[in-house]
């Protein structure tokens, strides 16, 4: 997702645009229906909900080789988001789902800084490829990545669920709102991934603009 974050995005708009009145702004990292993948992967299961996303991810990018305007562009970058959801959400239940709580926070510890350094080195990989290569090979180069990452995801065997009580009430999101310290928590997870997300689609355009 983060492989097109480069000042060259403004002329392959401009290019793809003509003389249409479409924005300029790619929606990289946009991130939409998160809030359901999590539901939707404790009732039908993660690996189900994880290769259906990765699908639609590696449909938008397959879309991208053949795309001849921005309005296109837009819309298929817009599912490239949706489906990149179910990865970015799953993987941490699958965390929990298959290691023990004892093993869980290592892991994470592992994992975590990998996802915040990815999309800072990523603008950087595909500044190469463009240099190298036209823009559609940013996405054939996604394309390629997924069909690869479907490969585990396919083997994924059904983790041992946890026993639960017949009457235990569902946990529902605005019972969660009424807890102070998951409040909190979210509070300042957003804040932070609102500031990095910002700083991640900005400074492309400003380094650039400072010659750097």
């Amino acid at each position: 997702m983060y492989l097109l974050l480069s000042p060259r995005c403004r002329k392959i708009c401009r290019r793809l645009r003509r003389h249409q009145r479409q924005p300029e702004l790619i929606p990289c990292g946009l991130r939409h229906r998160t809030a359901d993948v999590g539901p939707l992967s404790d009732r039908f299961g993660r690996k189900p909900v994880l290769l259906l996303g990765l699908a639609i991810f590696a449909v938008g990018c397959l879309g991208m080789l053949w795309v001849r305007d921005a309005t296109w562009l837009l819309v298929l970058r817009f599912i490239q988001a949706v489906g990149v959801c179910a990865a970015a959400v799953t993987w941490q239940a699958l965390v929990t789902d298959y290691y023990p709580a004892s093993r869980t926070n290592r892991i994470f510890a592992t994992i975590m800084p990998l996802v915040g350094l990815s999309p800072a080195l990523a603008p950087l990989l595909g500044s190469w490829i463009l240099a190298h290569f036209d823009w559609q090979a940013i996405f054939a180069t996604l394309f390629a990545i997924t069909l690869v990452l479907m490969l585990p995801a396919f083997a994924l065997k059904p983790a041992h669920k946890k026993a639960t009580h017949a009457d235990a009430k569902p946990i529902t999101f605005i019972s969660l709102l009424r807890t102070k310290a998951y409040r909190g928590n979210v509070l300042i997870y957003a804040a932070c991934s609102a500031s990095f997300f910002a700083w991640l689609t900005g400074s492309p355009f400003i380094l650039h603009d400072m010659g750097l």
